[in-house]
């Protein structure tokens, strides 16, 4: 075992110290790895719930900046296809593929590397029970808690190899809907696997909900992934000064689960976009006309080149308020929150904040007995 796989081992062992990271961080700026070691150093202390708002703000945008220059770099070490990545204080701790590639991330080069890693997501990529079954059989992942696996074309063989997998101790959540999955293989995930497992997600539904809870933050991803994130990319790429951007909702008329849920997008060359201030339809919050924003910046928007605020019917042109964007958003509208609101920061509530490197991250839910929820009427199954 090398010095940083051993390093990574260690932090491994305990998440949530941040000494085994800091002697990492350490070992890293000797050999030469300032930028890394710096951004370990900057997540740890961001983590801590003691810092004043400015230095918050300080090392956010020390972080952002650290991330946005070396994601690319960062990302390639591992050798793997990665499309998405969440690192925490300063480790990978989730990431999406984006094909399997006849099981690279098993390869015993690449598999220390993600001592830290806790979710995996492999969902969509079609493996089937014999991929699955090499999963099961090399994986070591002492963090990994939860494996997304939806979608897979995986039967009873391959979910009753998985409950037999040595090498995931700390697993207790697994994804496997939209796969032929019988009593059997549940019985021997529930009953007979060697880890944690807490939540088996097959697709049940509970009464008055469209979707399980697992099947709602997989459905949530794979729209910000295929809608949202190619129209955020677009301005980042139009417009050099923007850092961030928010997606937010509002319910409409009254405050019920069944009536329908808008969306807006938010451009900003903040690190994290404001709703204070920004104008909206025919309301200036900010008399100096200047969208706090983007005060350097004309975008053309469907509000005028002052406002940061991007319709999502024109741009996306999928945003389906009455049907699908209930189960999948309700739970972020503010309640009491309606668009008929003057002001954008009264109607509206945020749900997620991109930044420029393409990563994301979806905010709590301001409800979250209506996450799901199927709304009385436009659904279809």
């Amino acid at each position: 075992m090398t010095e940083p796989e051993r390093l990574l081992r260690a932090i491994a062992e305990d998440l949530y110290d941040d000494a085994p990271r800091l002697v990492y961080s350490d070992w890293l700026e000797e050999h030469g790895d300032l930028e890394r070691a710096e951004f370990i150093r900057f997540q740890c202390e961001l983590a801590s719930a003691n810092l004043s708002e400015e230095r918050r703000h300080a090392l956010r945008l020390r972080e952002r900046a650290l991330f946005d220059a070396h994601r690319q770099q960062w990302c390639q070490a591992f050798g793997l296809p990665i499309e998405e990545v969440h690192f925490e204080r300063g480790s990978i701790a989730r990431m999406r593929l984006s094909r399997w590639e006849g099981g690279h991330v098993l390869d015993p080069v690449c598999m220390p590397r993600l001592a830290t890693l806790t979710e995996l997501d492999l969902s969509g990529l079609r493996l089937g029970d014999d991929a699955l079954g090499q999963f099961a059989t090399a994986a070591r992942l002492p963090s990994l808690r939860k494996l997304i696996l939806s979608d897979n074309d995986v039967t009873d063989v391959g979910a009753t190899t998985l409950a037999s997998a040595t090498g995931l101790p700390r697993l207790d959540t697994i994804y496997l809907f939209q796969n032929p999955i019988g009593e059997g293989a549940r019985s021997a995930l529930e009953r007979g696997a060697r880890f944690r497992l807490t939540t088996l997600d097959l697709g049940e539904r509970a009464d008055g909900y469209c979707m399980s809870p697992g099947e709602v933050e997989m459905a949530r991803r794979q729209y910000l992934r295929t809608h949202v994130l190619p129209v955020v990319s677009h301005y980042f790429t139009t417009y050099e000064r923007l850092r961030s951007a928010m997606l937010c909702v509002a319910q409409y008329w009254a405050d019920e689960a069944d009536d329908a849920v808008h969306g807006a997008l938010i451009v900003s060359e903040l690190p994290e976009p404001t709703l204070e201030g920004v104008g909206y339809g025919d309301d200036e919050d900010d008399e100096s006309g200047v969208d706090p924003n983007v005060p350097n910046t004309r975008i053309n928007s469907d509000y005028g080149e002052s406002s940061s605020v991007v319709d999502l019917w024109g741009t996306v042109g999928r945003w389906d308020d009455n049907s699908g964007a209930i189960p999948l958003w309700a739970a972020f509208a503010p309640e009491g929150g309606s668009q008929e609101h003057g002001r954008l920061s009264e109607a509206y509530a945020p749900a997620v904040i991109f930044y420029r490197h393409g990563g994301y991250e979806i905010l709590p839910r301001c409800r979250p007995h209506l996450d799901g929820v199927r709304p009385e009427w436009g659904w279809e199954e």
